[in-house]
């Protein structure tokens, strides 16, 4: 499998949303010559992300904030590592997703922007 075969029909195809993007991630990591992680059951995810400490609505828009943030800066983490251009531009897309994302929790939240310029993958 090549990057072409990866990258365009998933991008005509609308395949980037929700569990699009773990496919296309995974795919990512097995062209490269990796092995993606495995999926976890729900309850493992709920316990590493201390689910049971959500007591209200803003406690679940934080944690929901906090994940897409650590999900921006992971996929700008990764652009530099791809010798790929297709492969850097994906990242670079989904990071911009994920970043809109943050933005509209961060705004439920009543929390201001960042002031700065360049205030993502730091």
């Amino acid at each position: 499998m090549n990057t072409k075969d990866l990258v365009l029909p998933a991008t005509r195809r609308g395949f980037l949303g929700g569990a699009g993007k773990l496919t296309l991630s995974a795919a990512a990591v097995a062209l490269l010559g990796g092995k993606p992680v495995a999926e976890r059951k729900p309850d493992e995810y709920a316990k590493a992300l201390k689910a049971d400490t959500l007591k209200s609505h803003k406690d679940v828009l934080d944690l929901a904030a906090r994940l897409e943030l650590g999900a921006t800066n992971a996929y700008l983490g990764v652009i530099p590592a791809f010798k790929d251009a297709a492969l850097s531009k994906v990242a670079a897309r989904l990071a911009a997703d994920e970043t809109m994302h943050w933005t509209v929790l961060s705004s439920a939240l009543g929390r201001p922007l960042p002031p700065l310029a360049l205030s993502f993958g730091a």
